[in-house]
């Protein structure tokens, strides 16, 4: 039997985290990780503080290790580096990106259009679109910092595309986007798809302010 190391618990933490099994603003207990993975604390000591170095993790006194709830300063920054990421992206995949490859996006889109009244299905879907847009930059370095904000991403919680006319709008622009780099247009690609991301953040900070407004 495989012995589970603190890189183990890392990615199982991580895969938790991302995928919103333990949300911003939950704890996470030393004692409890002992109890579920049979091991000692300091291989998930080790796991908690590498969690912690990419911002998936932040102690408080009186909780310990938490989830970090984003505030709107750090959610403000992290939308400024995805606009630039995303399209810096678009703009690599109208210029490199294979015909074949492009074909799938097209699909994509097509796809996503009958899922418009399932908001937890596009929600996956819409972050394979991006995930997809970013591998047909073919850049490396890009991909390698795409990844880290994808971790960041996560922290916000509930996708904004429960929301139909945002998910149609979202979807609409999803396929300008796809245009924009069939016919090799580098700077239309790129000006559009940071015009989505200017969208998404909008989209995001009406949903902030709901939620001040109910507490």
């Amino acid at each position: 039997m495989k012995k589970i190391t603190s890189q183990d618990i890392f990615l199982a933490l991580r895969e938790k985290i991302i995928h919103g099994e333990i949300a911003p603003g939950e704890s996470v207990k030393e004692l409890d990780l002992v109890k579920e993975f049979g091991i000692s604390r300091t291989p998930i000591r080790e796991a908690l503080k590498k969690l912690e170095s990419r911002g998936l993790l932040s102690y408080e006194k009186n909780k310990g290790m938490i989830v970090p709830i984003l505030d709107n300063q750090a959610i403000a920054e992290l939308f400024v580096i995805r606009e630039m990421l995303e399209g810096t992206a678009a703009g690599l995949a109208a210029k490199y990106a294979t015909d074949e490859e492009i074909s799938v996006l097209k699909d994509m889109v097509e796809e996503d259009m009958h899922r418009i009244n399932d908001p937890v299905m596009l929600s996956k879907t819409n972050k394979l679109f991006h995930d997809t847009i970013n591998h047909i930059a073919h850049n490396s370095y890009l991909l390698d910092f795409y990844s880290l904000l994808n971790e960041s991403m996560s922290l916000l919680g509930k996708s904004s595309l429960s929301n139909p006319s945002r998910a149609e709008k979202t979807l609409r622009q999803h396929y300008d986007i796809v245009q924009a780099i069939e016919k090799r247009n580098s700077e239309l690609a790129k000006s559009l798809a940071k015009e989505h991301v200017k969208s998404a953040y909008r989209a995001r900070l009406r949903i902030l302010l709901n939620h001040e407004r109910e507490k």
